[in-house]
């Protein structure tokens, strides 16, 4: 392994440990701030939405 190649893997390991911690950080700040809490209303959301029809009117 040439020392530029040493150099890369180094660089990889770093960013990716640092990616790594801030994500960990995001998804602890984002607990303890209550970011997760009342899902009850955000898990049915998607079943609630409502889509026109063609038949009133709406076309693309």
């Amino acid at each position: 392994m040439t020392q530029f190649e040493a150099t890369l893997l180094t660089l990889w390991i770093v960013f990716g440990c640092l990616g790594f911690l801030g994500m960990a950080a995001a998804l602890l700040w984002a607990v303890r701030s209550g970011q997760f809490a009342h899902q009850d209303r955000a898990r049915r959301l998607a079943l609630e939405s409502h889509v026109p029809d063609e038949e009133e009117g709406h076309r693309s």
